[in-house]
């Protein structure tokens, strides 16, 4: 079983519920209604552009996906980048709706959650970060969208028309440079006729799940949709949590509820305007009550002894998760006889509470209570696309890309019972100097003396401003024979708001202890495509591509007693050599690739008490994952 390793202890990871259960979906999902089937019309021309998908009408899981991988609709084996690609069809009949279940069908994936951060490796690039501090390796896009906080990119798809999963490094044409890949979802848009769709399931874990969706045209060129997700389950432990007043109590149920609610403009033929809301919200214990299954001996001196029963946890603290996560975008379309534009726009709001045993048992130890987290991110995006019109050996794109974040823990407090350094080790074992500093300038600096509990109050902000210029051109010199050329520059300044620590009384009340300094970085990149695709008949592709990514460098803003330090930017660069085919009337589809990635200061997660700061990130020098 997955852990995390700490001070006092192993901590077990109990994410490994999905890959453990999730396949009894197939065989106990139970479907109680799904009704209604988008309707195509002549016109306007929006509602064909925006179909996304095409059928051979024989089976769900055998059919055609129109991507828009390249940003263009193209059917999914024409497309030399290695990827998964599912219709709304094959969601459901997979019992795909969430994207943690992507990663049971898509080859070379792994999707789990700390403390409900997504975690996501494809090809085995990817981050555990669950800290605003860093950006995804594998980045998420809804609508075209760049969802760049980890927390809540694991909420429920509601009603989609497709999901795209691609592989490897995502620089020259999607919002965000990504290193490992890139999932991206397409909802369902307002429509041309009414459709309404009910989809409910009731699985183990007494896991019960309710998806509605319906669509109405007001007129020729108005319609406006709605789309409603819920979901309740039994938590994977059990077992009690403290409640906060001595008392204990059972764990709550997991519980997420979400709306999308989506508005289509059309006005001329040639222009589309979607304006669209998200509100999610969630609450949970998700992984923030973890047994201790090896206590170190740090923890073993307090009598914590190893919570070896299966599936049961006692936590001594009111461990939950919460998220309420709102977004706001919109994307204007205007089609001309020489190329398309593309503009869009979003406005995201998310804030997170959690209160997470770190010690993992019933002995009052070590807490986090990260209260209060957020994320304010703004992103602009522009693109200039070829169209049919234009010659036929020439396919192309530029566009520019922004976006200003803010994001961080107003207060994160760090609770530690008994805590008295007098004698330069904490019950018994040694400490850094540097902490007891800390403390001793609590009663030398400040006058106020230490009492048996204390809680460090840790404030963290980062800042980022990021502007990227991109380009793709795909030269057909034949109709079998193409190159594709890519590029993306990017600027971005990225600097710490507020580092500090200070000690938070019983009353809420917050002394503060050190400023740290407020560094800044400024860096830019500029990260190359290139690829040769040639057609072997009509069903057959075969590829190569030299490509690479870029994760930009951040600082390590939640700090004990260190000042903030600069975590240079991870570089990827992925060669890869592709064969796409189908056979028997497109009956079976088999493709195939040989990748390397060479990774260059590779960003990690190191999560320690002692070591300058509760979680931090490391460069790790290079390493390369080579696969078929």
């Amino acid at each position: 079983m997955a852990s995390l390793e700490s001070p006092v202890g192993r901590v077990a990871n109990l994410q490994e519920k999905p890959s453990m259960f999730k396949p009894l979906r197939l065989a106990r999902a139970i479907s109680l209604a799904s009704l209604g089937a988008a309707v195509l019309a002549a016109s306007p021309a929006w509602a064909q552009k925006e179909a996304g998908t095409e059928t051979r009408g024989k089976n769900r899981l055998i059919e055609e996906v129109v991507v828009m991988a390249q940003k263009r609709a193209e059917d999914a084996q024409d497309v030399p980048i290695s990827l998964a690609a599912f219709s709304e069809q094959k969601l459901d009949a997979m019992g795909i709706d969430d994207p943690k279940d992507l990663a049971q069908f898509t080859p070379g994936m792994y999707y789990g959650q700390t403390v409900n951060f997504a975690v996501i490796y494809i090809r085995g690039v990817g981050s555990d970060a669950f800290l605003p501090d860093s950006d995804p390796s594998v980045a998420t896009y809804i609508d075209g969208i760049y969802y760049p906080f980890a927390n809540g990119q694991s909420q429920a798809f509601g009603a989609v028309e497709r999901v795209e999963v691609l592989k490897g490094p995502q620089g020259t044409l999607f919002g965000r440079n990504s290193t490992g890949g890139a999932i991206n979802i397409i909802t369902k848009s307002p429509g041309v006729e009414p459709e309404v769709s009910v989809l409910a399931s009731k699985e183990s874990f007494d896991n019960t799940n309710l998806r509605l969706h319906g669509s109405l045209p007001v007129t020729d060129w108005l319609a406006a949709s709605v789309s409603y997700t819920k979901a309740e389950s039994d938590n994977y432990y059990k077992g009690t949590r403290g409640d906060g007043n001595g008392g204990s109590e059972s764990f709550p149920k997991e519980e997420s509820e979400g709306y999308r609610m989506k508005i289509r403009f059309s006005p001329t033929e040639n222009m589309d305007l979607n304006l669209a809301y998200i509100k999610f919200d969630q609450y949970g214990v998700s992984s923030t009550a973890m047994p201790n299954v090896a206590p170190s001996v740090l923890a073993q001196t307090l009598g914590i002894e190893a919570q070896t029963r299966e599936y049961y946890v006692d936590v001594d603290v009111p461990s939950y998760f919460s998220l309420d996560n709102d977004v706001y975008y919109g994307q204007f379309e205007w089609r001309t006889d020489w190329f398309d534009m593309k503009i869009l726009a979003s406005k995201q709001d998310i804030a997170t509470d959690n209160v997470y045993d770190f010690d993992g048992s019933d002995t009052p130890f070590i807490t986090f209570d990260a209260k209060g987290q957020f994320a304010d991110v703004k992103t602009q995006e522009i693109q200039f696309l070829s169209n049919e019109n234009g010659p036929e050996w020439i396919e192309w794109i530029v566009g520019a890309f922004h976006l200003e974040q803010e994001s961080g823990f107003p207060l994160n407090r760090l609770s530690v019972l008994g805590l008295d350094l007098s004698d330069g080790a904490l019950l018994g074992i040694p400490v850094p100097e540097g902490l007891i500093n800390v403390v001793s300038g609590l009663t030398s600096g400040l006058g106020i003396s230490v009492p048996d509990g204390v809680s460090l109050g840790l404030v963290s902000l980062l800042g980022t401003k990021s502007t990227a210029y991109f380009a793709q051109s795909t030269l057909h010199f034949t109709d079998d024979l193409y190159l594709t050329l890519g590029g993306r520059y990017q600027e971005e300044t990225r600097g710490v708001i507020e580092s500090s620590v200070g000690l938070v009384g019983l009353d809420g009340s917050n002394s503060s202890l050190l400023q740290f300094s407020r560094p800044v970085s400024d860096t830019n990149n500029f990260s190359p495509k290139v690829s040769v695709g040639y057609n072997f008949g009509d069903d057959i592709l075969a590829y190569a591509t030299y490509t690479q990514g870029y994760k930009s460098g951040t600082f390590n803003t939640v700090n004990v007693y260190d000042e903030p330090e600069y975590v240079r930017p991870e570089t990827v660069t992925t060669k890869e050599i592709g064969l796409k085919s189908q056979f028997f009337d497109q009956g079976l589809t088999m493709n195939f690739a040989i990748f390397e990635n060479e990774i260059e200061d590779l960003q990690v997660q190191f999560i320690s008490l002692l070591s300058g700061g509760a979680v931090s990130l490391e460069n790790a020098g290079g390493a390369r994952i080579r696969g078929i």
